[in-house]
């Protein structure tokens, strides 16, 4: 499924300000995003350095590349609570090599929206089945600037939140039973 980041996302809700962003992974993510590139919005990927990733997000941390000319999206790493939940580690993978379908289209999506503003965006999805849901999972997409000026890398932090149901079920997202059940997307007002 390419990726087309031009066509429109009519699911963008308006604007989140930063002082907005849930306190915890999220927050600390943009703040040291806001840190990087002396001030360059969206900063260079150079500047995307794992190694120096805070330890406060970098488990709920995932690299991709921002996508390809054929729409494919690979994940460059992944955090070890990202990979929990997922029931996974998807590093060196393409999206559609591991997503369901369903899931496939819901990672793509978030990415470009990502990719159409070259900014951050906040987004709370709700991820279950049809029992109901079984995490709660706010993320922040953070945009990096290749050294030709297009978008090349994408962070995202997801703060996976279980559900009591999920303790009981044990939903991890690659699964094919897992679907996004709701999704609110805002791009964050700097």
């Amino acid at each position: 499924m390419p990726l087309n980041a031009c066509e429109p996302l009519p699911d963008i809700a308006g604007f989140i300000h930063a002082d907005e962003l849930p306190d915890g992974p999220i927050a600390h993510a943009y703040a040291w995003w806001r840190g990087l590139g002396g001030g360059v919005v969206p900063p260079p990927s150079a500047a995307l350095d794992v190694a120096a990733v805070p330890d406060s997000f970098l488990p709920h941390l995932a690299v991709t590349t921002a996508y390809r000319a054929d729409g494919r999206v690979r994940v460059v790493f992944c955090g070890s609570l990202s990979a929990l939940a997922a029931g996974g580690d998807p590093t060196g993978q393409y999206f559609d090599e591991f997503y369901p379908p369903d899931m496939l289209e819901a990672a793509l999506g978030f990415q470009a929206a990502i990719v159409r503003d070259a900014r951050p965006v906040f987004g709370l999805d709700q991820i279950g089945t049809d029992e109901g849901v079984m995490y709660n999972v706010p993320r922040l997409g953070l945009p990096f600037r290749g050294t030709d000026g297009g978008l090349d890398r994408l962070a995202v932090v997801m703060h996976y939140q279980p559900t009591p149901e999920n303790f009981r079920v044990r939903l991890r997202v690659l699964q094919d039973r897992a679907r996004l059940l709701r999704r609110e997307l805002r791009l964050v007002a700097f």
